[in-house]
């Protein structure tokens, strides 16, 4: 409902500020369910000062620490985030886009995130097809779109 959305943008402003400092990043990376509900809420196409708030906390986060980067893959965020550079606002491209780029830094000789285009093999062709499995309608077809370009 529209109080509900109220409500939770009001939420994600304060976490904003939180997320600004180290102690506050780390308390929310730390929430075990933090990350993926800030990646569902990248989700909700109906609120787009939510997402743009979202973002920010997770852009954020991404920029500052590999453990939630990892967080943040395990999430579900790339399909999330290749979503939003087609169809967000200019700022939720924006950082929809460095927060991809954050998720394939190479951390001490070690990539953080597989490559977002490539090849794939036997086993990740099966963690595919889960995953277009839980998939709505749209966001497959956003999938097929980028996969296309």
């Amino acid at each position: 409902t529209l109080g509900d959305m109220e409500v939770s943008e009001r939420i994600l402003a304060i976490l904003t500020n939180i997320v600004s400092v180290s102690q506050g990043r780390n308390a929310i990376g730390a929430a075990l369910e933090s990350i993926p509900i800030l990646v569902d809420v990248l989700n909700w196409s109906d609120s787009q000062k939510c997402q743009e708030k979202a973002i920010y906390i997770l852009m954020l986060m991404a920029h500052k620490g590999c453990g939630d980067r990892k967080a943040m893959i395990e999430a579900g965020i790339e399909s999330s985030l290749l979503e939003l550079t087609l169809v967000g606002s200019a700022l939720v491209q924006k950082r929809a886009s460095r927060i991809l780029e954050c998720l394939r830094v190479v951390d001490k000789g070690k990539q953080v995130s597989a490559p977002i285009y490539g090849t794939s093999s036997s086993s990740s062709s099966l963690g595919r097809v889960k995953d277009e499995i839980r998939m709505s309608d749209e966001r497959r077809a956003v999938k097929q779109l980028v996969e296309q370009s």
